[in-house]
């Protein structure tokens, strides 16, 4: 999402050291720990193609271009879909609430990471 946003921002312009470093900063201004190392291991995890990795990096994808109004096939697409039915159960404007789908869909992507957690330590 970082690294699309700065696109957008920059028409495209940033690449490279810059936007590596924009990476470990914003990394390091939200963690308040080593952004470097944050981006660093991100991109060990992308090279090594790890499942989870992937699986939040595109709802990560998701969620930015649901916000941009830019996701192709938006009512498809599953993420939308669980923070669609959370919207609906929760009353919020008979789910047409974008604000409220947009925060939904980070929920749902974090209860996915959480109940793939729980399954780990289960063993």
């Amino acid at each position: 999402m970082i690294g699309h946003h700065a696109k957008l921002a920059t028409r495209g312009r940033i690449t490279g050291v810059d936007l590596g470093s924009l990476l470990a900063e914003v990394f390091t201004a939200l963690s308040n720990m080593n952004g470097a190392a944050i981006a660093r291991r991100a991109n060990e995890l992308h090279a090594a193609n790890d499942p989870d990795f992937n699986r939040a990096a595109d709802d990560a994808a998701a969620v930015c271009f649901y916000q941009l109004r830019i996701l192709k096939n938006e009512a498809d697409h599953p993420l939308v879909q669980v923070a669609t039915r959370i919207a609906l159960a929760a009353g919020e404007a008979k789910g047409e609430n974008r604000e409220y789908i947009y925060s939904m869909m980070y929920m749902a992507s974090l209860f996915k990471e959480v109940e793939r957690l729980r399954g780990d330590n289960s063993n």
